[in-house]
């Protein structure tokens, strides 16, 4: 991880070789990975996917 950031709150995104997301952080010393976005309930995803059906492009 970068310096001067603290890896306990911050995380590193990239893609795996699946080309799906990945989250990587360090909790107690240890490298940790999600492969849904941390710190996100059900309800709150669901909410961001209903978001992306709505059809806003022309009034952004």
């Amino acid at each position: 991880m970068a310096t001067g950031v603290a890896p306990a709150n911050s995380y590193r995104v990239f893609l795996d070789t699946n080309r799906g997301i990945v989250w990587e952080t360090v909790r107690n010393g240890t490298i940790v990975s999600y492969r849904d976005e941390p710190e996100t309930g059900f309800g709150r995803r669901f909410v961001a996917d209903f978001v992306k059906l709505l059809p806003i492009d022309s009034q952004v």
